[in-house]
């Protein structure tokens, strides 16, 4: 198979998830006019209310290139860098099974 996946938690400052959340709205709008982005989900975790994550799948190595060198994706991350506190922990991973693959 092969299509890409990636995992990542993005840290953020204290008490600004719902507003970083938002500016995620930005990335979700454009991400619809990428074939190659099958799944782009913004997810939050009750236990970790510091950090917003991201699942994504790609069609291919080629899609996740375009989706992180696209102009609009350059513009997205000054709109974050005002959230941020840390660096994204990724995971690039490759999926193996299950619905919707």
């Amino acid at each position: 198979m092969s299509k890409v996946s990636l995992w990542v938690r993005i840290p953020v400052k204290p008490g600004t998830r719902a507003a970083a959340a938002k500016a995620f709205q930005f990335a979700v709008d454009n991400v619809q006019n990428e074939a190659g982005t099958l799944t782009y989900i913004v997810l939050e975790e009750e236990a970790d209310p510091d950090a917003i994550f991201v699942f994504e799948v790609y069609s291919d190595h080629d899609a996740l290139a375009a989706h992180g060198g696209s102009d609009w994706f350059k513009e997205f991350g000054p709109m974050l860098a005002g959230f941020a506190a840390g660096k994204p922990e990724m995971h690039f991973l490759n999926p193996l099974l299950g619905k919707g693959l």
